[in-house]
């Protein structure tokens, strides 16, 4: 049976707001959100999105996929069914394929037709190289648009605003590698 990471996230968010020695007003400031979001993040009573899960993961330094893998597995193969779905809606599934406490990390992407995830602000503090592996998408990097087939890859330096578009018939998937930083 999966288990819902997203169920507890507001714990380990908490967790770590503790770890840093940051207060919900600090974690509001430079976040950008509001105590009383944060605070129902905390207890378990909202979900967030992907892009605010991202902006509180920038600020508590860890990565999304840190964020709900639980820190004791190492790995050196993950099978599909063993995948942690990060987020799941009618336009886009995010998978995470994590190996542990390695510092390479790797999405599963799945953009359903028509879908797009386009908020410009969408830029982190590591690289990323992808490969569209089904389908095609529409992928902004900076301010240059690019068209992707199958097969196709792509580099996003740390920082960059990124967004991405399925504008074809049928599922785009691509695969995501990021390497955080250690130093």
């Amino acid at each position: 049976m999966e288990e819902n990471y997203l169920d507890h996230i507001g714990d380990r968010f908490k967790e770590l707001r503790k770890e840093q020695n940051l207060t919900l007003k600090e974690l509001a400031a430079k976040t950008d959100l509001s105590i009383g979001y944060l605070s129902n993040l905390e207890h378990n009573i909202s979900s967030p999105t992907l892009e605010y899960m991202q902006r509180i993961c920038e600020i508590l330094g860890v990565t999304i996929t840190e964020l709900l893998t639980p820190q004791s597995q190492e790995r050196v193969i993950v099978r599909k069914a063993d995948r942690i779905t990060i987020i799941e809606n009618d336009f886009l599934k995010c998978e995470s394929i994590r190996y542990g406490k390695h510092n390479m990390e790797c999405l599963g992407i799945t953009l359903h037709p028509g879908a797009s995830f386009n908020d410009k602000t969408w830029g982190h503090a590591y690289d990323e190289l992808g490969i569209v592996v089904q389908g095609s998408m529409e992928i902004s990097i900076g301010t240059n648009m690019y068209t992707l087939y199958e097969g196709d890859s792509f580099y996003v330096r740390a920082n960059t605003p990124h967004s991405m578009s399925n504008c074809s018939g049928e599922d785009c998937i691509s695969y995501w590698v990021m390497q955080k930083s250690r130093y």
